[in-house]
């Protein structure tokens, strides 16, 4: 079994074990970016308490997906850039960068959801996506000030709302003038 840094596996055993074929399976079937970016930093474990803990995830993934149970990935994105940015003074993420961190919060709050379901027949996997806490607050905040076509909503300040009512009125009313023009 493979973990990310854990061990070093000799020039032999790897090409004997076709590990290189094995490491380009696992980063073409990845469900996410970072899942992508991972599979290129797999290692083989050492510890043989945690190569018990893996097969044993593994299967219970394996239960889960011969029973079409497949976990809902749909959504997630790498969204450490926009969390970098966030973190410098006074910076201020488009609207694109706020729908992008929704949905994975979003995504998230399903896979939690999807993994607790599934608890009995996957307790490991459960134990792993239980530490999945993703801020509602957050969630609801983006989803009321951005729209899903990566737009500022009307809802998202009160000023706003007032500034687009009186566009509008004001397109309205030029638009009425030229056409009595016309």
């Amino acid at each position: 079994m493979c973990s990310w840094g854990d061990g070093q596996m000799d020039e032999r055993s790897r090409t004997a074990l076709e590990f290189a074929g094995i490491l380009d399976f696992l980063r073409e079937g990845a469900a996410t970016p970072l899942g992508k970016e991972r599979g290129a930093d797999v290692r083989p474990l050492k510890d043989p308490t945690r190569v018990r803990e893996a097969l044993a995830e593994a299967g219970e993934m394996k239960a889960l997906l011969d029973r079409a149970e497949e976990p809902p990935f749909a959504g997630v994105s790498d969204i450490r850039p926009h969390l970098a940015r966030a973190r410098l003074e006074g910076a201020a993420l488009e609207p694109g960068a706020l729908w992008e961190i929704y949905e994975t919060v979003t995504a998230a709050h399903r896979l939690r959801t999807f993994f607790r379901r599934a608890k009995d027949a996957a307790p490991l996997l459960w134990k792993r996506a239980s530490s999945l806490n993703p801020p509602e607050d957050l969630c609801a905040a983006i989803a009321e000030a951005i729209t899903p076509e990566k737009g500022v909503a009307d809802t998202a300040s009160p000023g706003l709302a007032a500034a687009r009512r009186e566009m509008r009125a004001l397109r309205k009313a030029v638009v009425a003038k030229l056409e009595r023009y016309l």
